[in-house]
């Protein structure tokens, strides 16, 4: 098996591969403005329609922004200049232009090495997982809120402790005035 050499041989490589891949992919070009040259159906289904119906020869960062803790994030980019693949977890990614919707993604980017030993393209891979990561947030509100509720309990009852001890101390000191009372009425007799 010999191993692609060019562009074209890669992305007949990925498509090749295409049933097996479920997350969303894209193919840019090495050279800026790292132009779309392919990609799949669940990286179209990503975009509003009017940008995924020209997507083909437009800069992926036309296309998609992405972020990493709020701060730009360019995958083709960091990819090429690191001259490896990367991963990144928790990132935000959102189609340019109105109405596009806002996703959180893993995303990993590989250079596609030619013949010639240098990158002819980058594969970017993005996994959709937007839904865990409201999971999550809902799962760590609750967590959250039960802690608050926890918090507040034990300081009701740390309350309502004091409150019987102080009680009971009243209650002791009482029966103490009590039988002091009782031993001098008896003394007297």
């Amino acid at each position: 098996m010999t191993l692609p050499a060019t562009l074209d041989e890669h992305v007949e490589a990925i498509r090749a591969l295409q049933g097996a891949l479920l997350d969303a992919w894209v193919v840019v070009r090495a050279e800026a403005p790292r132009a779309v040259i392919a990609y799949n159906r669940p990286f179209y289904a990503m975009l509003p329609r009017r940008l995924a119906r020209n997507l083909e020869g437009r800069a992926l960062a036309n296309v998609m922004r992405f972020e990493l803790s709020s701060q730009p994030l360019e995958l083709a980019e960091a990819c090429l200049e690191q001259g490896r693949a990367v991963r990144y977890d928790e990132v935000s990614g959102q189609a340019q232009g109105d109405g596009g919707e806002r996703f959180n993604l893993i995303a990993a980017a590989a250079p596609l090495i030619g013949g010639h030993g240098l990158p002819v393209g980058v594969l970017v891979v993005l996994r959709d997982v937007t839904d865990e990561a409201q999971v999550q947030t809902k799962y760590q509100q609750m967590l959250s809120d039960e802690a608050e509720r926890r918090a507040g309990l034990e300081e009701a009852l740390r309350r309502r402790t004091q409150e019987l001890l102080t009680a009971n101390d009243n209650l002791n000191a009482m029966q103490r005035e009590l039988m002091d009372t009782k031993k001098g009425l008896l003394l007297e007799r």
